[in-house]
């Protein structure tokens, strides 16, 4: 008898073929932030890793038509009468573009680390190998711009998959945040948040195989050296998710032949502050000449640590205000976050994820104090999300200054990476072995027929946004 598909091939062919329609029917620039997204991606294609200073501004040169072509797409940014066409598309892709002319502009991940680019820096290079000899008339920004998203969907997808194949229980759980309308929006894009997710969810993977898994019974020297490579990527992604690596400690230390389990903690914990610490310091030796800040981010620090209660009441406000904001921004929030799903999609998706994880990865049992500390790394990452942007978005006077009531800048999406941590809480074990066999049999079907019915909505709400 043929053999079933397993549940990551299913996300493999599910996320490569509608992550691709995503690709091209989201206009170009029209997912939050990918304008600077990609102008990194394209500085890191031709080997610019560093940004530059001029008359005190941190900024990059960039190519002038590239700049003027992404101007040119800011009219569909709450603009739900602006459509984008056929025509437009192809002569995008089609008309020979001017790299000569450059111009220097200041954009918001010119210090970000190139770390988060592999996939659409790497893309956009080994497009240009191919399009510059074969086809004149292709080799311009678009063109590139579609070749990033390519390169990062890969990316995406491989790491979630892996994540899929080696994690011992969640499989559904991550499979369906993985082909969650947002996360596929991100993944098909040219924004690190692909990468942040699909790396965040491959350390989760990893370490809960470490703890849980019978087969795994040895943490070898490779596996330490893995996560050492990942927690690199992890603290250049965002420094905000780096506590989830503290699950570590969870991994019986009986599990480590090699070595101490200290020794292993301390070399993948410190590698990666140790190399956050010398990014930071080429950074500062770069920038030594450019305008020093407002210090409104130092004044929003010492309101924090002088009025702790009202800082907590400031969040407990967040959460409550923003609760609808934050709900549809996770589940699927499209363009500049002007584009909605039908609000029985998003409600539905999040109780499909919560039946999910409540059924999902039975056959493990999880202490109640394994369950405890998930939750506490989740509540310490979310605390530090929320804080990092008061201090560094929020305290601007344009926005909201200092002491302002709610915070600023966070969206539901910055949630993905972290919220297996607190679905955790909804593990439930089992011991029946049939039980077990026709949970695993129903939910490797449902997960991804579930998951293509959604993303065919996305798409078909894609389409009358920007098309029709």
């Amino acid at each position: 008898m043929q053999q079933l598909p397993r549940l990551e091939e299913k996300f493999l062919a599910i996320s490569l073929i509608f992550g691709m329609l995503f690709i091209f029917l989201t206009p170009p620039f029209q997912v939050a932030d990918e304008d600077s997204h990609y102008k990194k991606a394209f500085l890191i294609s031709e080997f610019i890793l560093l940004p530059s200073v001029v008359d005190g501004n941190i900024g990059n040169y960039l190519p002038k038509e590239l700049v003027l072509l992404e101007e040119s797409f800011r009219r569909f940014i709450g603009n739900k009468e602006e459509k984008y066409s056929y025509i437009d598309q192809y002569n995008d892709l089609n008309t020979p573009a001017d790299f000569s002319e450059k111009v220097f502009q200041s954009y918001s991940t010119s210090q970000t680390s190139p770390l988060l680019y592999l996939g659409s820096g790497s893309a956009i290079f080994l497009s240009k190998l191919f399009v510059k000899p074969t086809s004149s008339n292709s080799d311009n920004f678009a063109t590139y711009l579609y070749a990033g998203r390519i390169g990062n969907l890969l990316l995406y997808t491989t790491l979630i998959y892996l994540a899929i194949k080696y994690i011992p229980f969640y499989k559904r759980v991550i499979a369906l945040l993985g082909l969650m309308p947002m996360s596929m929006t991100l993944g098909a894009s040219n924004s690190y948040d692909a990468v942040v997710i699909s790396v965040l969810f491959l350390i989760f993977s990893l370490i809960m195989r470490y703890i849980y898994s019978s087969d795994k019974k040895n943490i070898s020297k490779r596996d330490v050296v893995l996560l050492f490579i990942l927690s690199i990527f992890l603290i250049e992604l965002k420094t905000v998710y780096y506590p989830i690596l503290l699950l570590i400690f969870l991994v019986p230390k009986e599990k480590f032949v090699d070595f101490k389990r200290s020794i292993a903690i301390c070399f993948v914990l410190g590698g990666g502050v140790f190399s956050h610490v010398i990014w930071m310091g080429v950074l500062k030796i770069v920038l030594r000449s450019a305008t020093p800040g407002s210090g409104q981010a130092q004044e929003q620090i010492s309101y924090i640590l002088h009025n702790p209660l009202d800082f907590a009441m400031v969040l407990v406000r967040t959460f409550t205000e923003l609760r609808m904001f934050y709900v549809n921004s996770f589940v699927g929030n499209f363009g500049w976050l002007d584009t909605n799903l039908p609000s029985l999609v998003v409600i539905g998706f999040l109780i499909v994820l919560i039946l999910v994880a409540y059924s999902d990865g039975i056959h493990v049992h999880l202490p109640l104090m394994h369950k405890v500390v998930f939750v506490g790394i989740f509540l310490m990452v979310v605390l530090m999300i929320e804080s990092s942007l008061y201090i560094t978005w929020t305290s601007h006077p344009d926005i909201g200054g200092i002491g302002h009531p709610i915070v600023s800048g966070v969206q539901g999406r910055y949630f993905i990476p972290c919220i297996p941590l607190f679905l955790v809480l909804l593990h439930r074990s089992r011991k029946s072995v049939k039980l077990l066999e026709r949970r695993a049999i129903s939910l490797d079907f449902i997960v991804p027929l579930y998951s293509i019915s959604v993303l065919a909505i996305t798409l078909f709400t894609l389409l009358l946004r920007f098309w029709i």
